[in-house]
């Protein structure tokens, strides 16, 4: 039976030979274990999924080395775990992704450009990983304060957010 912290490999740099073939892209905001469903391009809760089964890589300060992970599947209702959450803090985690893991997020940059700013192009990781944030945080705010006082304004303010997040001035 395997478990999320199943160790697959210890390895000393994520450029170990056994690696070849993988990218590693370092880890930031918890949401960048999640990706957009399929070919979508509009930013949703809907469209937002975990991403299964990747290759992930955690240094070990302790160690001095890194250990590697495949992501498992969430259960209903369950999030990236706090003690990942404490990794990606402490900026010890990486994804490892694949060429075809590269690709996929390309093409995901070039839909959600032409989708946002109806032209082609390609949206700034960045820009992207900042939209998801806002956008769950919006929808949050809606779900739990349609009758609250101010949720005009709250609403309004996330709105802003997001305009200024694609203008590049967020």
């Amino acid at each position: 039976m395997t478990t999320e912290y199943d160790i697959i490999q210890w390895v000393d740099s994520l450029a170990d030979p056994s690696l070849e073939g993988y990218t590693p892209f370092r880890i930031n905001h918890y949401i960048e274990m999640y990706c957009l469903e399929g070919k979508k391009s509009m930013i949703s809760p809907d469209s937002i999924i975990f991403r299964n089964n990747i290759l992930y890589a955690i240094y070990s300060p302790v160690e001095a080395r890194y250990y590697l992970r495949h992501t498992k599947p969430l259960l209903e209702g369950e999030s990236v775990s706090d003690r990942l959450k404490t990794y990606i803090k402490d900026k010890n985690m990486w994804l490892m992704f694949t060429a075809d893991d590269i690709e996929d997020m390309d093409a995901t940059l070039r839909r959600l450009h032409k989708y946002y700013y109806k032209e082609d192009g390609k949206m700034d990781y960045r820009v992207y990983v900042r939209l998801i944030i806002t956008t769950l945080a919006k929808d949050s705010f809606v779900r739990s304060n349609r009758s609250m006082s101010g949720y005009k304004s709250g609403v309004a303010e996330y709105d802003r957010k997001i305009k200024q997040i694609l203008n590049g001035t967020h």
